[in-house]
């Protein structure tokens, strides 16, 4: 999977080049995630805006991603379309489970901020 990396401050942020997330390759996004946290890096926002369809698959691949950051990392969601916003809301994961901000700023600060807290 394509997914274009930049570093914004402490936080790693990580934008798949794919249009659908689901079984076909939800384990290629898993991979990435996890090569990051192995890498050292615990503070992960992921831009979805590109992404306009997601199945179970790719919700597990990012449920996966965040029990492999434990209690010491944290994984910020944004950009994400009505459609997937939708599935977040449908599996209660918008509330408690995921961070999910609007933006790239909203959500690196929210990282960064939980960061200084730790």
């Amino acid at each position: 999977m394509d997914i274009r990396e930049r570093q914004h401050g402490e936080v790693m942020v990580l934008t798949p080049q794919v249009s659908r997330l689901e079984a076909s390759n939800a384990q290629g996004l898993k991979n990435a995630l996890i090569d990051q946290i192995t890498s050292g890096r615990y503070l992960l926002a992921l831009d979805l805006s590109n992404v306009d369809f997601m199945d179970s698959s790719g919700l597990a691949s990012l449920l996966s991603a965040l029990k492999s950051l434990g209690p010491h990392g944290h994984l910020a969601l944004f950009g994400i379309s009505s459609k997937v916003r939708k599935l977040f809301s449908i599996t209660r994961m918008d509330h408690g489970v995921f961070r999910i901000a609007d933006t790239e700023d909203e959500a690196v600060d929210s990282l960064q901020s939980t960061s200084s807290g730790l």
